[in-house]
């Protein structure tokens, strides 16, 4: 059993490093098209794959241990009414848990992209901005800055708190329902495990054509109104760039929630799933940045 387990997390190690090493060739085969030289470093991609799976596993093993360690602890069991008080606190909090861990994860997830990237014209970073309006608003309008181009009246320390908050209760009541529905009905959790398998392939396959295109078409001068119709044009591109942005932020949420169902329940029958969100990830870090062709 061990040793399946081993070959299948392997194996999706081996398909997140195929994919990183086939973006980037894509990415070399537009930068040849369009500035006539391959702006690709093949050693450091190749360095990249190899510490992408060796991530990937050392993540996998983590987590799993995780579940390993919570089955071991001892608990009793609840029967009759304080067990249904106890089922409702635990599904309440797990909402609770996955809210926060997807606010803190979109709020992470700007932060680095502007922090190694340096620019908010990237795919997500439009989809990563509007789910996070409301902790936008709420933080202006509690700690409003006093001062133009200065963070006096709204430092930090003051608006990050409210910032997250306003985005957790955002999405906290639809979390809750997911929560509160797929573990009171059995029918409406395997449609639900269906939904998410066929998705997670959705956004794998959507995903990195989406990229592609808008690297092209950025090169093409579809996005700045350098060429005839140009408000078509741009609209198109504006479209394909929301899609391929809407996937990678949607990638990163599913990653976020199985990586927290592996550690309570452990198994393998996520890792397809992994794989594919994985994919999606990695060709949006190679295919992302279309400043780099």
């Amino acid at each position: 059993m061990r040793l399946n387990r081993l070959k299948g997390i392997l194996c999706s190690a081996g398909v997140l490093a195929i994919t990183t090493m086939t973006a980037a060739v894509l990415r070399g085969t537009a930068s040849r098209i369009f500035i006539g030289r391959f702006a690709v470093n093949w050693t450091a991609e190749i360095v990249l794959s190899i510490f992408v799976a060796t991530t990937w596993m050392a993540l996998y093993w983590l987590v799993s241990s995780i579940h390993l360690i919570v089955g071991r602890l001892p608990f009793r069991a609840q029967t009759s009414e304080a067990s249904r008080v106890v089922a409702f606190a635990l599904r309440l909090g797990k909402a609770f848990g996955l809210a926060f861990a997807f606010a803190i994860t979109v709020f992470l997830a700007l932060t680095i992209s502007d922090e190694v990237f340096f620019s908010r014209l990237l795919p997500w970073d439009l989809p990563l901005i509007h789910i996070q309006y409301a902790g936008y608003l709420a933080s202006s309008r509690f700690f409003p800055c006093r001062l133009e181009s200065s963070s006096l009246g709204c430092e930090p320390y003051k608006t990050l708190p409210v910032f997250l908050l306003a985005n957790l209760f955002v999405y906290l009541p639809f979390l809750a329902a997911v929560v509160f529905l797929s573990e009171s009905s059995h029918r409406a959790s395997e449609i639900a495990r269906a939904g998410f398998r066929i998705y997670c392939r959705i956004a794998a396959v959507v995903g990195f054509p989406c990229l592609m295109a808008t690297v092209v078409l950025w090169q093409l001068g579809w996005a700045d109104g350098t060429v005839p119709h140009s408000h078509i044009h741009r609209q198109i591109f504006e479209i394909i760039d929301y899609s391929g942005g809407t996937t990678v932020v949607s990638a990163s949420f599913l990653v976020v929630f199985l990586l927290l169902r592996l550690a309570q329940r452990g198994g393998d029958e996520m890792l397809p799933e992994m794989t594919w969100l994985g994919c999606s990830l990695m060709g949006a870090l190679q295919l992302g940045n279309r400043f780099l062709v």
